[in-house]
């Protein structure tokens, strides 16, 4: 999605054996996306509990219900903001909200992922 001008990409994979969840962010182009990844020291990624044939991820949007946007999801060239996602586990959904303050030289630094949670199934024990 883009924030001003500047183009910025955040990747969400999950493999499920272990259950993980990675995130990686940059910009312009997957290949900057990744080159950063390499630069940086550890592995970005939050580890659920039990594992799980496959895994799947759901993203949630900001988008005007009274806009008309066209097949690509975009209006006037700008994609809707991604404000947060939920991914299955073996023990519930895992629930987070994106945060991406910054604009300009800060805009890949301050991407969070906060209020993340995992949600029991039902029947399974309270949410932690």
């Amino acid at each position: 999605f883009s924030i001003q001008k500047e183009q910025m990409l955040i990747i969400l994979a999950a493999t499920a054996s272990p259950t993980r969840l990675y995130t990686f962010v940059g910009g312009p182009n997957y290949e900057q996306v990744f080159k950063s990844c390499k630069e940086r020291e550890g592995e970005s990624f939050q580890e659920l509990p039990g594992r799980v044939p496959t895994v799947r991820i759901d993203l949630f949007y900001n988008k005007n219900p009274t806009a008309n946007f066209d097949s690509k999801g975009t209006k006037d060239g700008i994609f809707p903001t991604l404000n947060s996602f939920a991914m299955s586990s073996a023990e519930g959904i895992f629930i987070g909200k994106i945060i991406y303050p910054g604009i300009g030289d800060n805009a890949f630094s301050d991407f969070s992922i906060v209020d993340k949670r995992l949600v029991s199934y039902p029947g399974t024990g309270s949410s932690p």
